[in-house]
């Protein structure tokens, strides 16, 4: 008898080992994988990136790779690149109806780590949090996340400009003839134009570049803390000078909005790059400053409810929203992937998308996009003028279009300016809508006639 009991431990203790070698350790193996033999599934050039901080719950990760930091999600061996982030930083957003309880619930899981929150826009309750170090990155996330007075916790993602420099010796812009800007013109000053102010959320502008120093407004500066909205690196300028730089003026070049403001939103520093955070205190600001149209020729990978939110804000409060589609021939950057946005393409001098241009279902339109003639930082003579390519340049053509219906009919909504320039556009590429083109190539012309015709039409009913 002793010895069956003996023969039946033994046993348990063989069958209890093999269940936990054979079947238990694999398991969390790939479920917490070490820094060892890792490979990033989406982006070859991230496979030698250090894990920083890792969390066994969701298995996310903080990644680091000469001195930038990125969000990845383990699977197995396999972690996927979920885009840039500030590794200290992440976005929240209280539930509204909270009261002073709930706010004490969330303040004690910030002293218990060390971290504050600030105010980014009180009006959709969202909020910066920062920590003294990365190190308890995904154990306040996940206390946030739990919290029932917290709706979401997500990363804050640094974006880009989206630009390529070219060759800066060409000689005429293409691109407004293209889209029939001469045409829009004549129609257009035919009526009593408003004024359009377009925010510009970027880099900064400068506003003593003669094609822009007319028509530059203050803006707000959200990058750094110089408190400035020049710009440094040129980006902001060459997307401010498309929009609306002056015509008829003797030099330079013809912007497409000839008649309306560019409030300089600065969320882009002196290197290009910017954050989820800053954006979304931009857009705010832009909203809270009588902006009517919202250009961003920034972005970067992912998706991101806090930038959807504040976006949702501008369009609540009449403002039309541009967006890059982004550079990497694949999926649409954030925010060109939120919802009631304005997406943008681009295209050659052959009208075909350009090689670099992304595409998806999310994309509304494209536009002239490659050796795109614009104002430069320099400001004097020939240096002050110089030709970039990408879709930062083909947002600009959208938003000065949809200034320009907006100047002819200022009553149209966010909704409205969208459609008209969806029913405008020229199509290319498979017929219809497609996901390459869009509904096709922004058309000036065609859209002003549009929006006149809406007066008309509202005036007879």
């Amino acid at each position: 008898m002793r010895s069956a009991r003996k023969f039946f431990r033994l046993n348990l203790v063989w069958i209890t080992l093999f269940i936990f070698l054979f079947v238990l350790l694999p398991r969390i193996s790939a479920a917490e994988p070490d820094n060892k033999n890792l490979r990033i599934s989406d982006n070859q050039k991230f496979k030698t990136a250090t894990i920083v901080v890792k969390d066994p719950h969701s298995h996310g990760l903080v990644l680091e790779k000469n001195g930038a930091f990125f969000y990845g999600v383990a699977h197995s061996r396999n972690i996927a690149n979920l885009g840039q982030i500030i590794p200290n930083e992440f976005i929240a957003k209280y539930k509204i109806s909270s009261g002073k309880q709930a706010q004490n619930s969330i303040d004690k899981t910030l002293f218990k780590y060390n971290a504050r929150a600030k105010v980014l826009n009180g009006n959709v309750s969202l909020h910066l949090i920062q920590l003294p170090n990365n190190r308890n990155y995904f154990k306040i996330m996940r206390e946030l996340n739990h919290n029932s007075n917290v709706e979401y916790v997500e990363p804050n993602y640094v974006v880009k400009a989206k630009f390529i420099p070219n060759d800066p010796y060409y000689s005429f812009q293409w691109g407004e003839q293209m889209i029939g800007v001469d045409s829009a013109w004549d129609k257009a000053n035919l009526v009593k134009n408003a004024t359009v102010i377009v925010a510009v959320l970027d880099t900064g502008v400068n506003d003593k570049h003669p094609d822009l120093k007319n028509v530059t407004i203050p803006g707000m500066d959200f990058a750094d803390d110089k408190n400035s909205t020049d710009d440094r690196v040129g980006h902001g300028t060459h997307v401010a000078g498309i929009i609306a730089g002056r015509t008829n003026n003797g030099t330079g070049i013809s912007g497409i909005a000839n008649n309306c403001l560019i409030m300089p939103v600065k969320v882009l520093d002196d290197d290009g790059n910017g954050d989820d955070a800053n954006i979304v205190k931009g857009i705010q600001y832009a909203t809270d400053h009588g902006a009517q149209v919202i250009n961003m020729s920034l972005g970067g990978p992912g998706a991101s409810d806090a930038l959807q939110d504040a976006i949702n804000y501008a369009i609540n409060h009449g403002v039309t929203v541009v967006v890059a589609a982004g550079n990497e021939d694949g999926a649409i950057d954030t925010p060109g992937n939120c919802q009631g946005v304005i997406t943008v393409g681009a295209i050659d001098r052959n009208q075909q998308r350009a090689s670099y241009s992304n595409f998806g279902t999310k994309l509304d339109v494209v536009a002239p996009g490659s050796d795109i003639l614009s104002t430069y930082i320099d400001g004097k003579g020939p240096s002050g003028y110089t030709y970039f390519s990408g879709t930062s340049m083909a947002t600009p053509f959208v938003s000065g279009v949809a200034a320009v219906i907006k100047s002819v009919n200022p009553k149209l909504s966010p909704a409205e300016v969208t459609d008209i320039i969806h029913r405008s556009a020229t199509d290319l590429g498979a017929p219809g809508f497609d996901k390459y083109y869009g509904y096709g190539l922004i058309n000036a012309d065609k859209a002003v006639t549009l929006a006149l015709s809406e007066i008309k039409t509202s005036r007879i009913s």
